[in-house]
């Protein structure tokens, strides 16, 4: 990730260079211009005079010129990094909702039905993470995006969760297992 940022940092700093060079070049060439026109209109300066005066002109334009060229662009890129993270959160969001709709489905039994092979990809080119987790009364799906950082269980997760409530032989099943095991632990012990 950092190299990313410090790779479009030093695309930034090219970029400006070249706008740079690329004003003062224009800035010169215009007044050339204008100082031949003036020649034209019958107020010759000295060749020496135009060039040195259009030189700087040019640099004392250039600063204003950059800054109406730069800051401009600056801002596009800056909204434009947002919104394509934006538009990635909200393409994700979507298909971890769907797949966590589509994954929810139970069988006869009544608890959710495992997928063995999950294969998807969110918006950032990342795998999409299943999980399925179990307590005495119900069970939990869990699918999860890792976000544009691509670390697990940070803020920019995506998650979407679905819950099933046991069937009740299930549960009572669990009560029991555990009302043996409490009665028979003290029974053990002595």
């Amino acid at each position: 990730m950092i190299e990313g940022i410090v790779g479009l940092v030093e695309l930034l700093v090219a970029a400006i260079s070249a706008l740079i060079s690329i004003v003062v070049g224009l800035t010169t060439a215009l007044l050339h211009s204008l100082g031949f026109a003036a020649t034209k209109l019958g107020t010759p300066p000295e060749a020496s005079e135009q060039r040195y005066s259009a030189r700087r002109l040019a640099i004392a334009f250039t600063p204003l010129a950059l800054l109406l060229v730069t800051v401009p662009a600056v801002f596009w890129f800056v909204y434009w990094r947002v919104d394509s993270n934006r538009s990635k959160r909200r393409e994700t969001e979507t298909l971890v909702e769907k797949a966590a709709e589509n994954l929810a489905q139970t069988g006869e039994d009544g608890r959710f039905v495992r997928q063995n092979e999950f294969a998807l990809k969110d918006a950032w080119g990342q795998d999409v993470i299943l999980e399925y987790s179990e307590s005495d009364v119900n069970e939990t799906l869990l699918v999860r995006s890792i976000g544009s950082d691509g670390k697990q269980e940070t803020t920019d997760d995506i998650v979407a969760k679905r819950r099933n409530v046991l069937p009740i032989g299930d549960v009572a099943g669990a009560f029991a297992r555990r009302i043996k095991d409490s009665i028979a632990k003290p029974a053990r012990e002595k």
